[in-house]
């Protein structure tokens, strides 16, 4: 599914780098989030019982039990994770990014944060978008919040390559 998300953000050519980096920067970020966004419905009011039981778990972890199953990995939501990821790496492969390492991977810890406060704090409004609310399994908010304790990891992962420089060994 990635790799289709690639292919559509190289439609129209591909010798300009920095904007194919660009848009497929932008295409795996929308869809990592629509895949947030459908979750909660997928596993609730839209789920998809007209299909059998094997085909709906790879859509919303349902397997025999008639409701989704919190313990199983599911298209939805975990695919999101994946889009995110691609998304933070054809960022951190800019030009930019590469010249300035250390801003980038800065940048990346502090938006981690600001991604988990945003996620902290959409929790806490007192009215919730979706009928069913699942913070632990299919909430947006606990997605932005995972994502954010990633990049934050990112942030923490520089530090160590600064700190093993001199011995030659480079965590990144």
């Amino acid at each position: 599914m990635t790799g289709l998300a690639c292919r559509i953000a190289a439609v129209g050519g591909t010798d300009d780098v920095s904007r194919l980096r660009r848009r497929s920067i932008g295409i795996a970020a929308a869809i990592a989030a629509v895949i947030a966004i459908v979750t909660p419905l997928l596993w609730t009011t839209w789920q998809p019982h007209w299909r059998a039981w094997w085909f709906e778990s790879y859509i919303n972890g349902v397997h025999t039990f008639g409701t989704p199953q919190p313990w199983l990995f599911p298209l939805f939501p975990w695919t999101a994770f994946a889009f995110a990821g691609l998304a933070a790496g054809f960022l951190l492969q800019t030009d930019w990014a590469r010249q300035k390492e250390t801003a980038a991977m800065f940048l990346a810890g502090v938006g981690g944060v600001m991604f988990a406060a945003l996620g902290i704090w959409l929790d806490a409004r007192p009215v919730q978008l979706y009928a069913v609310h699942d913070f632990w399994h299919t909430s947006p908010n606990f997605f932005l919040v995972r994502t954010g304790v990633v990049m934050v990891i990112l942030l923490q992962d520089m530090h160590g390559a600064v700190g093993e420089q001199g011995s030659g060994v480079s965590v990144l």
